[in-house]
């Protein structure tokens, strides 16, 4: 049996228990969920990049029109969120665009003191948001031509992101 080639990576998630769905609707790449029923189960959706919201991107969260993203969301309600956009021709204007959208539904910029994360990067940019008991972290990187755009929202004072990128207990 050959190894590698096109299926071999979903073949591997599959193995681990992560359900692999290519192209399961118009304008979803990849869907990817991980331990469906328990408390830390998610969902991770590659979008390819839409002038418009497609039907499965919830409207509490940003969109960031034709950029395609990488959205994980937690299984259990009110955990939070971890989207990534990469190949962003101008993180700047794409940062500003998800700020407006969150100050448009009530987030607020966190207080510096509050705790920001002190990470930083040559033209990185960081700003930390607060609603209610959630917090967001929105960070945009530029690098020659290539532009990234993270936004991750949890519960105020939990530092884990949701999806394969957070730490686990």
């Amino acid at each position: 049996m050959a190894k590698g080639g096109p299926t071999a990576a979903f073949d591997a998630l599959g193995g681990m228990g992560v359900a692999v769905e290519k192209e399961p609707e118009p304008g979803v790449d990849i869907r990817m969920r991980s331990r469906a029923g328990t408390e830390d189960g998610f969902t991770t959706t590659l979008y390819a990049p839409a002038s418009e919201r497609p039907a499965g991107w919830s409207a509490d969260i940003p969109f960031l029109p034709n950029v395609g993203g990488s959205l994980t969301v937690f299984d259990q309600p009110g955990r939070g969120f971890s989207i990534q956009w990469g190949k962003v021709a101008d993180p700047s204007l794409a940062a500003q665009l998800i700020l407006d959208q969150c100050f448009a539904a009530g987030w607020r910029r966190q207080d510096a003191s509050a705790g920001t994360p002190a990470m930083s990067l040559p033209g990185m940019q960081m700003v930390a948001l607060e609603r209610d008991a959630m917090t967001r972290v929105l960070m945009s990187l530029g690098v020659k031509e290539v532009g990234f755009v993270q936004l991750l929202e949890s519960r105020s004072g939990e530092s884990r992101a949701p999806g394969p990128t957070g730490p686990r207990p």
